[in-house]
């Protein structure tokens, strides 16, 4: 089981091309993802991220990314 958190901001001298200030200066990333052993040889793991504000320079709607990794060992 992993379980994780980002939080970054961009500096406030930050400026778009125009050369205003951009509107908004963050962008923060909960995850969630557990490995499982399915068989002596094969895994599963399903991951789960909420973000919000993605992409840090403007206000976006927060965004949900599902995935999942499988594994195999021979």
């Amino acid at each position: 089981l992993g379980a994780g958190f980002l939080y970054s901001r961009v500096s406030d001298d930050t400026r778009a091309d125009a050369g205003a200030r951009l509107p908004s200066h963050h962008e923060a990333v909960i995850e969630v993802s557990y490995q499982a052993a399915l068989t002596s040889v094969l895994t599963i793991q399903p991951d789960f991220q909420y973000i919000v504000n993605p992409g840090a320079v403007r206000p976006a709607r927060d965004a949900i990314v599902a995935g999942m990794r499988f594994g195999l060992a021979f």
